[in-house]
């Protein structure tokens, strides 16, 4: 989905850009749904960083805490 602060991103990483302008596009219609997106946002970038920089893996992929 087109975005107006995330299409930036679309050429090298087009996933994020996808990610970002579905929770921009629901950030009034349905907050919890932009939540859900967003926190996938923030996996994949963190994912693409530890690629990007070769870092090792953390043991837990996830942003969750149980």
């Amino acid at each position: 989905m087109k975005s107006v602060n995330f299409e930036f991103l679309r050429q090298r990483w087009p996933e994020l850009a996808s990610l970002g302008g579905f929770a921009e596009s629901y950030a009034y219609t349905d907050a919890t749904s932009s939540l859900v997106k967003l926190r996938s946002f923030a996996e994949n970038l963190t994912y693409d960083t530890y690629t990007a920089l070769k870092l090792p893996l953390p043991i837990r992929p996830s942003l969750s805490i149980s």
